[in-house]
C-alpha cells in the first residue's frame, strides 16, 4: 500500500492504533498493508507527520473521534470531552489535551469531591504517561500533589516497553495529602517519584531529601537532566498548604513571609463571590511549588503599592523554596515534554496564566470539564477586554 495512507478513514485507524491504543508500529503497518521505510527515524517522522495531518482533518471536520467505555481497565477512566479538548488546542500551544467529564462523581462534600476529581484525572494521567514515556535515555522529573500522585499510581508496567532510566524529584518535601480526614499518605514529590519508579520498575531514583523550606538545603535539583516532567498546578486559596502554614512544620522557616502573603491575598482578592458561574480571580498560583503572580482580567485592580509588595514577597519566598524556576520547567518543555495534571475551577486562573506565556511551559494538560470551561471563560473575557481597549 501507500505511505502514509491517503484515505481519511484508513489514515485515522493507523494513527489511532499507534497513538491511542499504544500498539507497535511495525505490527499495525503490516496488518494494514502499509510499507514503512527501513530507517526507524524515517518511520517515526511519518507517524509525526500523520499525527499533524489528523489534527488538521479534525479541525476541518473530516474525522472525529470519541472515547467510549470498554470492558477493560479503560472502563474505569472518565469519559473525555473532545469538543473542549479541540478548543483548548486551538487557543493555546498545547501538544496534547485531556478534558475529563467528572459529572458522574456524586460526592457532595466539596473537599472529598475534589479528591475524587483528582483520582479521575490521575487515571488518564497514568494512561498518557504510559504512552509518552519511551526509551531508557529519558529522565522523568516529578512534582508533588494529588494529580501527579494518582497519575503515577495509575501507570502500568509493560515488559515490552523500554522505560526511563531515572526518576528525579523536582521539589522539596512538603506533606501535601488528600482532604480525607483518614488520609495518612503524604503526596510530595519524593513520594510521587518513588511510586512511579516502583510501578515502572525504574531502578535509579533521585529524591530531594530536604524539606521544601529547609534552612540548610540539599544539593541543587538537576533539572537539566530531565526530559519529561509530571507536575501539578495550584492556586493559593482555600486549603492550600502555603496558606495553612501553621499546620506544617516544614514551613516553619518561612512562616513570617507566609503570614504576610495570606494577609495580602485576602486584601487584594477580598471575599470570594458566592456565584459559581464566573471565573475565580486568584492572584497567586504555584507550578511545582514555584510561586507566580497572575493579574486576573476583569478583576478589581489592586493598588500599585499592594501589587508591588505582592510581587516582591513572592520573589522572596521563591528564593527560600526548594523548587525549580519557571525557566527550568520551560527548558524541560523545550527539549521534551511537561505534563500538568490538575483540576478544580479554582485552578483555572493559574493554568490560564501559564498557557498564555510566550514560550510554552506546559505541553500536555489533563483537566476536568468545569476547570476547562473556566479557562475558556477567562480567555474570552481577556480577548473581549483587549478588543475594547483597542477601540478606545
Amino acid at each position: 500500500m501507500k505511505t502514509p495512507p491517503d484515505d481519511y478513514r484508513a489514515a485515522y485507524i493507523f494513527w489511532k492504533q499507534l497513538s491511542v491504543e499504544d500498539r507497535k508500529l511495525k505490527r499495525v503497518a503490516r496488518e494494514l498493508g502499509i510499507v514503512l521505510p527501513k530507517s526507524p527515524d524515517k518511520a517515526v517522522a511519518i507517524l509525526n507527520r500523520l499525527s499533524r495531518q489528523i489534527r488538521r482533518w479534525e479541525k476541518r471536520g473530516f474525522v472525529r473521534h470519541s472515547v467510549l467505555r470498554a470492558k477493560s481497565e479503560a472502563a474505569n477512566r472518565p469519559e473525555r470531552v473532545p469538543d473542549l479538548e479541540q478548543e483548548l488546542r486551538q487557543r493555546f500551544p498545547l501538544r496534547h489535551v485531556v478534558v475529563c467529564d467528572v459529572s458522574r462523581i456524586a460526592e457532595s462534600d466539596p473537599y472529598r469531591r475534589d479528591d475524587e476529581v483528582h483520582q479521575s484525572l490521575g487515571k488518564w494521567g497514568g494512561r498518557i504517561l504510559n504512552v509518552c514515556l519511551r526509551g531508557d535515555s529519558e529522565v522523568v522529573g516529578t512534582g508533588g500533589g494529588r494529580g501527579p500522585y494518582y497519575s503515577a499510581l495509575a501507570c502500568q508496567f509493560n515488559d515490552r516497553v523500554d522505560y526511563p532510566r531515572k526518576v528525579i524529584s523536582l521539589t522539596g518535601r512538603i506533606n501535601a495529602k488528600d482532604w480525607a480526614p483518614e488520609a495518612t499518605s503524604y503526596l510530595d514529590a519524593d513520594r510521587v517519584a518513588a511510586e512511579l519508579a516502583g510501578n515502572l520498575r525504574i531502578r535509579e531514583v533521585l529524591q530531594a531529601g530536604s524539606d521544601i523550606a529547609a534552612r540548610t538545603k540539599g544539593p541543587a535539583i538537576p533539572c537539566e537532566q530531565v526530559t519529561f516532567a509530571l507536575i501539578g498546578v495550584g492556586a493559593l486559596a482555600g486549603g492550600h498548604r502555603l496558606l495553612n502554614y501553621k499546620e506544617y512544620q516544614e514551613l516553619a522557616p518561612i512562616r513570617e513571609e507566609l503570614s504576610r502573603l495570606s494577609e495580602l491575598i485576602q486584601q487584594i482578592e477580598g471575599r470570594p463571590k458566592k456565584s459559581t458561574d464566573q471565573p475565580v480571580n486568584h492572584w497567586v498560583g504555584d507550578l511545582c511549588n514555584r510561586l507566580f503572580v497572575c493579574e486576573p482580567p476583569g478583576a478589581p485592580r489592586a493598588t500599585r503599592k499592594a501589587k508591588h509588595e505582592l510581587m516582591e514577597l513572592v520573589e522572596r519566598l521563591n528564593e527560600k523554596l526548594l523548587s525549580p524556576k519557571l525557566n527550568d520547567i520551560r527548558d524541560i518543555c523545550r527539549r521534551g515534554a511537561v505534563m500538568a495534571v490538575c483540576g478544580g475551577r479554582h485552578k483555572a486562573m493559574p493554568i490560564w496564566h501559564l498557557l498564555k506565556q510566550g514560550e510554552p511551559v506546559v505541553s500536555h494538560l489533563i483537566v476536568d470539564k468545569p476547570c476547562c470551561e473556566q479557562i475558556l471563560s477567562i480567555e474570552n473575557s481577556s480577548n473581549a477586554r483587549d478588543r475594547q481597549s483597542s477601540t478606545e
